[in-house]
């Protein structure tokens, strides 16, 4: 091997313990929260809502039984009749935005008839850690893009030519504020929470760093000493042997050869 590439070598290693010892940050994991409501258009009584985080069914709501119903046993156990109540209360308030957009559908297609027609609407956040990092929300029709929002205008698109006249019927901006509201709720809530997904994260930014700082010192503590050991059996092999502490190389000159030692 040539000095030169073990130089690369041990350069890159000091590199990445300098890096470590300053405290890399930490990625606490991402959590996607999706409220999905869905319903017969006609008939208000037929209205569903599912609540998912990472694809996984947590929470259900149905108008026939007017309820909130955990799908997972931390659920069950952890949280208190204050939070089911207000799961109530958000699943009620969609149920008459499902009654108000279906008639407006209707109307935007000019459908006489309401059997057979189906409203959806999906919000969805992503949680990066203790952020938002996306966030979405969307209303559809016949399982076709009806109303988008647009959450860094503040504003409804209409998915479709019929959707115009509905633009007005929701404030873009209290709804992305609310959802997000919502969602660091939910986030702060299941935190807290032994078997949500949510609590079992990384450690702390802190305490990472404290236990890279410590391996990095010691593991450069040792490679110092094993310099030294080998510097002292090697020191006496004669004018051709450069030993030194970490940082120096030993390198043994084979006979008059100046160039492209060998690394010992």
């Amino acid at each position: 091997m040539h000095v030169r590439d073990t130089l690369a070598e041990m350069s890159s290693f000091l590199m990445l313990c300098l890096l470590s010892a300053v405290g890399m940050p930490v990625t606490k994991g991402t959590f996607t929260l999706r409220y999905l409501y869905t319903g017969s258009i006609g008939h208000p009584d037929q209205f569903v809502a599912l609540v998912t985080l990472n694809g996984t069914q947590i929470m259900s709501y149905d108008s026939g039984s007017g309820k909130t119903v955990p799908q997972l046993d931390w659920l069950t156990e952890d949280l208190d009749v204050k939070f089911w109540s207000a799961e109530n209360q958000r699943n009620m308030e969609q149920q008459l935005v499902f009654k108000r957009m279906s008639v407006a559908m209707l109307r935007s297609f000019n459908h006489t008839t309401v059997d057979g027609h189906k409203y959806t609407r999906v919000s969805e956040c992503e949680l990066d850690g203790s952020k938002v990092s996306q966030l979405s929300d969307r209303f559809c029709y016949d399982g076709g893009d009806f109303l988008i929002l647009d959450r860094f205008a503040d504003t409804w698109r209409a998915a479709i030519p019929q959707a115009q006249g509905t633009i007005q019927m929701l404030d873009a901006s209290t709804v992305r504020v609310d959802l997000e509201q919502e969602c660091m709720v939910f986030r702060e809530t299941l935190t807290h929470l032994e078997g949500a997904p949510l609590a079992q994260q990384a450690p702390s930014s802190v305490t990472f760093t404290i236990s890279v700082v410590l391996f990095t010192v010691m593991v450069c503590l040792g490679l110092i000493v094993i310099s030294c050991v080998i510097a002292k059996k090697r020191g006496t092999n004669g004018p051709g042997y450069i030993a030194g502490p970490l940082g120096s190389l030993g390198v043994y000159y084979a006979g008059n050869q100046k160039t492209n030692p060998d690394i010992v």
